[in-house]
């Protein structure tokens, strides 16, 4: 023998009750507006704390070799080398370039490092973060 059961409400209230249902929406205000502020403040840190420089590249010096300064250059450019270098101009063959900076992007100022490794002819690479 199947019983059927049926259940009424007794009252037309609503459910869950209005003063309920309020303090629900309060609390999911708040909860909503402390994350945004938590996050906020996250990022705000995160753009004024300065990064570690890269560690050290290994690389040790070599003896530098140096070439007399070609003949037929522009006189400015004449000028200007010997005027640096004297009569001989270094040969580079490598270089390793490291260095933090704080580029700025839609007027938000990142902290950031680099670095910049060169064998003269051959091949390039750049670190950053």
């Amino acid at each position: 023998m199947a019983t059927e059961l049926h259940l009424e409400r007794r009252d037309s209230t609503p459910w869950p009750p209005p003063a309920r249902r309020r303090r629900r929406a309060v609390r999911l205000a708040a909860s909503t507006f402390s994350s945004v502020l938590l996050l906020g403040a996250i990022g705000w840190a995160g753009l004024h704390l300065e990064p570690d420089p890269f560690p050290s590249a290994g690389v040790t010096s070599a003896p530098v070799s140096h070439l007399p300064i070609p003949g037929g250059l522009p006189e400015p450019v004449d000028r200007f080398y010997r005027t640096l270098y004297g009569n001989q101009i270094p040969v580079v063959e490598t270089v390793v370039i490291s260095g933090r900076g704080h580029p700025r992007i839609a007027g938000i100022t990142f902290p950031a490092r680099f670095r910049f490794s060169h064998v003269a002819g051959r091949s390039y690479a750049t670190t950053s973060s």
